[in-house]
């Protein structure tokens, strides 16, 4: 949940800094989750190539 939080007498001059903030935090969130899942995802693919030279090599054995 993002949230954000600015003071004004004017509502809509209060409204804009704190959208700005939350727009902030969604950005950094999103991020996190691609770079996150990049690094998921080349994890994986190392693990099963792993896994297909060791049954490649049982085979042979």
């Amino acid at each position: 949940m993002m949230s954000g939080e600015a003071k004004s007498a004017d509502i809509y001059a209060a409204f804009k800094p704190a959208l700005e903030r939350v727009a902030k935090q969604l950005r950094r969130a999103k991020r996190a989750l691609r770079e996150d899942k990049a690094e998921r995802l080349d994890k994986h693919v190392a693990w099963i190539r792993s896994m297909r030279r060791h049954s490649a090599d049982r085979l042979l054995a």
